[in-house]
Order: structure tokens, then C-alpha cells, then sequence
């Protein structure tokens, strides 16, 4: 199997190897609910980055075709993970290069919050569904994720959403929406960060780089022992039916009428 060009994580796209092992099984495991819908299905994943998902979709999809808009990262997606059931294409959310009801399925993990018109990816997204089709969508919780801030603390989000804005959202194009969240083992350690968030009125956090944050929290989540190294179990980040206002991430299914 040839690769591209190594893909380095910048807080943008999860790059499997260059994350902590929870940060990057999180995302797995949104990848695994989502591929509980694609058995046998032509399956489009918006918003693929680095590919990895795409390739776990496969193992249970008839065909996959990943979009992303950094032609860097469809390169690297094409090459890493080149097989029969997959492709890889550069293309944008908001205007999607494929006819009206190609899909059985459409999977959008964390991208709505980074798309310049939201709306116009949910229209797309519903255009090239087939009658019946199911839609995963999943987003960070707004009230979680940028606490008492106005705009998203971020540098790579437009938008974020709260559970109820998710669920407007998904509903005003879907008849059937159900909302599911995952476990989240940072328990303690989420309380004591959202805490000092709170109290960081004159958002003095901004003067820190993204990264520098990051290490932070991952620094307070090491030495309340909630992290892992190797061999995570089985139920670590599953996805769960059901959300509360502090629920993280907000996940969606989402079915179009037949």
C-alpha cells in the first residue's frame, strides 16, 4: 500500500498515531455507530479528512466515496487507503458534485460546525439522499466545547450548536431525527475545565496557542488518572441513545421520507 505525503495534525482533522489514543478513538467510534447503517449501502462520508473513517465505513459498505476540501488530505486518503470499495474526491459541503438521491447514506462527522453555510450543506445533504436515507450527523455541544463565550473558542469552527439548535436544525430537513451522544470518561476532569473557563472572564486563554490548550487539558485529564495509554476497553466513548443540555458530542440520525 503506497501513502502520500505524511498529513501533520494542526487541531483541524484528527490524524490517526498523531493524537492522544482517546482523542482518536472518540472519533473511531463515532465511525463504527455510523457504519451500523451502511451494511451493503453506497455510502457518501462529507467531510473525510485524513480517511480513516472512510476505510472503517467500507468494511461493511458496498461503496464509499469520501469528499473533503483540502485537496492535501484527499491525496494522502487516496493513497493511504487506496482498495475496491472506496474513493476519494475534493469537493465542498455546501455544493456537492453528485446528482439528486445518489446515496443510501450520508455521513457528516464534525464538519457542520466548520462549513461557511450550514444551510446549504444540510440542503445538500438532503438533495442527494435517496428516498428513505439515513443521514449521521454529529457536532460538538456549543455549551460545552465554548462556554459563556459568544463565538466559537475554536479557531477552526464558524458555528457550534446546543442540543435544541442541533435538533432544529436536523428536523427542519429531516421528518426523523434522533439524537444520541457518547460516554465520556473525562467526567472530572470536563467539570474542572468548564469551571475555570467560567471564571476566565477576560478570556486570557486566547493568548494561548490552540496546542498550548490543549496540552492543558490533557495535562489535568493525565493526573486525575481518566486517560489511557494502550488497550482502551470496550464500552470506552461508545455512542449512547439519548442527550442532556451538556451532552458532548450531539449526534443525529437522521432519515429522509420515503
Amino acid at each position: 500500500m503506497t501513502q502520500s505525503a505524511d498529513l501533520h495534525y494542526s487541531g483541524e482533522r484528527i490524524i490517526p498515531g498523531e493524537v492522544p489514543i482517546d482523542l482518536e478513538l472518540r472519533h473511531r467510534r463515532r465511525y463504527e455507530f455510523a457504519a451500523l447503517y451502511a451494511e451493503e449501502r453506497k455510502v457518501l462520508d462529507v467531510g473525510c479528512g485524513e480517511g480513516y473513517g472512510s476505510a472503517m465505513l467500507t468494511e461493511r459498505a458496498q461503496h464509499v466515496i469520501g469528499i473533503d476540501k483540502s485537496e492535501e488530505a484527499i491525496a494522502h486518503a487516496a493513497a493511504k487507503y487506496a482498495q475496491r470499495n472506496v474513493e476519494f474526491r475534493c469537493a465542498c459541503a455546501e455544493q456537492l458534485p453528485f446528482p439528486d438521491a445518489s446515496f443510501d447514506v450520508v455521513v457528516c462527522l464534525e464538519l457542520i460546525e466548520h462549513a461557511k453555510d450550514h444551510i446549504a450543506v444540510m440542503e445538500e445533504i438532503r438533495r442527494v439522499l435517496k428516498p428513505g436515507g439515513v443521514l449521521i450527523l454529529s457536532t460538538p455541544n456549543r455549551r460545552v466545547v465554548s462556554p459563556g463565550s459568544p463565538t466559537p473558542l475554536s479557531e477552526f469552527h464558524i458555528r457550534e450548536f446546543h442540543v435544541r439548535e442541533t435538533l432544529r436544525l436536523c428536523r427542519g430537513y429531516f421528518p426523523e431525527v434522533e439524537l444520541f451522544t457518547q460516554r465520556n470518561p473525562f467526567a472530572k476532569s470536563r467539570r474542572i475545565i468548564r469551571w475555570a473557563m467560567a471564571l476566565d472572564f477576560l478570556r486570557l486563554r486566547k493568548l494561548f496557542r490552540r496546542s498550548s490548550r490543549e496540552q492543558m487539558k490533557w495535562g489535568v485529564r493525565g493526573a486525575l488518572g481518566e486517560t489511557v495509554k494502550e488497550q482502551p476497553d470496550a464500552d470506552r466513548w461508545a455512542v449512547v441513545r439519548g442527550v442532556n443540555r451538556n451532552s458532548h458530542p450531539i449526534i443525529a440520525v437522521c432519515r429522509k421520507e420515503k
